[in-house]
């Protein structure tokens, strides 16, 4: 269990810097503040879903431990599908 909260905390702490930069970075000076503010806002809404999501697993197994699992795993994939995908698409130059 500690390696993959260690996992999820390390991976949300190299994330959202990145995000933040390759949004801001991707706009107009004057479309900065909007920019900020649409990130921000989807951020709280993947938080608010997240913990939704989290808290359906808990209590779909019937178990709080293996419900604890189920969500810590499926939390995992989910972020590790977003550094894949950033990875694929954040800071790539178009040809």
């Amino acid at each position: 269990m500690i390696p993959a909260l260690l996992f999820i905390g390390f991976g949300v702490s190299f994330t959202i810097p990145a995000l933040m930069a390759a949004v801001i970075s991707a706009v107009s000076k004057e479309l900065a503040g909007t920019a900020s503010g649409a990130l921000n806002s989807s951020r709280q809404l993947g938080a608010v879903l997240g913990v939704a999501l989290t808290g359906a697993l808990l209590e779909a197994t019937g178990s709080f431990l293996a419900g604890f699992h189920a969500a810590l795993f499926a939390t995992s994939l989910i972020l590790l599908a977003g550094g894949l995908l950033s990875y694929a698409f954040i800071g790539r130059d178009k040809q």
